[in-house]
């Protein structure tokens, strides 16, 4: 959130029905879609206006660093998961523990810069800190 705005990632996740019918887990009923792109919602604080953007790309963020204004566009700090193939939410399963996958840095996830440009509806990202040695957030 900035002085101006509130800014929402949308990835793309679903619920699996089936999963959740036959009484699996949430975090393994909860299902990446590895063809889709995440969606960028920006609110306009000052009139509620929202303007969604298609990132064109993957990206999974749980908790976000810093976020600012600067020169007409919005950029957000974040610990992201850029692999569709990856599921955050079973990362941390007990058998990913236990073999030592987490260890794995195919896993983790780089902290990087999204720059949000409103007036030409596209969003970039920028790899500040990679995932040599594995990481998780």
């Amino acid at each position: 959130m900035t002085e101006n705005y509130a800014i929402v990632f949308e990835p793309p996740f679903y619920f699996s029905l089936k999963d959740m019918l036959l009484g699996y887990s949430m975090n393994t009923a909860l299902k990446n879609d590895v063809d889709a792109t995440t969606k960028v919602h920006v609110v306009h604080l000052a009139d509620g206006k929202v303007q969604s953007i298609d990132s064109k790309m993957f990206a999974f963020i749980l908790h976000f660093g810093n976020t600012f204004e600067k020169d007409g566009k919005i950029y957000i700090d974040a610990p992201a998961q850029e692999n569709p193939n990856i599921n955050q939410f079973t990362t941390l399963s007990y058998k990913n523990l236990t073999e030592s996958k987490i260890l794995d840095r195919k896993i983790g996830v780089n902290f990087s810069r999204f720059e949000i440009n409103l007036e030409k509806e596209t969003v970039s990202i920028e790899t500040l800190i990679p995932s040599e040695n594995g990481s998780f957030d």
